[in-house]
C-alpha cells in the first residue's frame, strides 16, 4: 500500500461502510494510524449521540488500514476479533481515532484503537482491541 495523505477518505483504502460514515485518515503508517469521523444525523441514535456501531466501525476501519499497511503488498487482511469498551459519546463535532500496533506476527496483528472526542475538552469515548488475520492474496 502506498503512503496515505492526511484527509484521505478511508473509503479509498477500505470501500463501503467507511464511505457511508465519511471517515477520513489524518495519518497512516505501519505502527500508527489516525482517523476522524464527523457527527452527523445519519449515524446517531434516537437521543442524538453517535451509534455505538458507528464508533466500532471507525475503530475497526482505522486499525484495518494499519493492519493492511503493516502486512505489506499482496497480503489480505480481515478482522478476526474485536473488543470495545464505551466510556462516553458526543452530540456534535467529531471523533478522532488513534490506532497503534500492539503485536505483529507472521499471519496476524493486534491493534489498540482509542476514540476521543475532537476539539476542546478532548476525552476518551471508547477503547478497542482488534485482531486481524493476514493471508496471501489481494483483499
Amino acid at each position: 500500500m502506498k503512503a496515505v495523505k492526511a484527509g484521505t477518505p478511508v473509503s479509498l483504502v477500505i470501500p463501503g461502510l467507511a464511505k457511508l460514515l465519511d471517515m477520513r485518515l489524518l495519518a497512516a503508517g505501519k505502527k500508527r494510524v489516525r482517523g476522524r469521523m464527523r457527527w452527523s444525523r445519519r449515524i446517531v441514535q434516537r437521543d442524538g449521540i453517535i451509534h455505538g456501531g458507528a464508533l466500532a466501525a471507525l475503530a475497526d476501519s482505522t486499525g484495518g488500514v494499519g493492519a493492511m499497511i503493516s502486512a505489506g503488498p499482496g497480503r489480505r487482511v480481515v478482522t478476526a476479533e474485536m473488543k470495545i469498551n464505551y466510556f462516553g459519546n458526543i452530540h456534535s463535532g467529531f471523533v478522532d481515532a488513534d490506532a497503534r500496533l500492539l503485536h505483529r506476527g507472521r499471519a496476524s496483528s493486534v491493534w489498540e484503537i482509542r476514540l476521543y472526542s475532537g476539539g476542546k475538552g478532548r476525552r476518551m469515548l471508547a477503547l478497542a482491541v482488534v485482531s486481524y488475520v493476514t493471508a496471501s492474496g489481494e483483499s
